[in-house]
């Protein structure tokens, strides 16, 4: 997948970023909200430029994601894993926030990014975007 740039932002209604193990079923588009699917998805919002004043272009928005807990209960976190996701994200500059316990439902909606913590969070995670998307424009950033 190519990395995340802000000149490929073009004003569609959303860009939809399946989980690597979910099947796309059409082009991402780009424009008034981002919903990055459950789980890893999250990841590609790491190759994104730096804003400005120097900072990573999602340095201070609030999302979720796998959480390390929920990590190390997947076969590839028993077998250990280079890196952990939302380590990587903190880093980057996310405020990371993940629900009260691992595998339960947790969405985090900031500005225009729409994120699910894990598979169990899609559904919820799908009806946010519909919501943002429903929002007239003024109300939608």
């Amino acid at each position: 997948m190519p990395p995340v740039r802000e000149a490929s932002m073009k004003p569609t209604a959303a860009t939809v970023l399946p989980a690597p193990s979910a099947r796309a079923t059409g082009p991402a588009r780009s424009g008034r909200a981002v919903n990055t699917q459950s789980t890893r998805s999250p990841a590609i919002l790491l190759s994104a430029p730096e804003r400005a004043d120097g900072l990573w272009l999602f340095d201070g928005y609030r999302m979720t994601s796998f959480t390390d807990e929920e990590e190390d209960q997947t076969e590839a976190g028993r077998l250990g894993m280079e890196w952990l996701l939302d380590v990587a994200l903190k880093n980057a500059g996310a405020v990371f926030d993940d629900g009260p316990s691992a595998w339960i439902s947790h969405v985090v909606v900031d500005r225009n990014l729409i994120t699910g913590q894990n598979p169990g969070s899609t559904e919820a995670t799908a009806d946010a975007v519909i919501k943002k998307l429903a929002a007239p424009a003024s109300q939608a950033a």
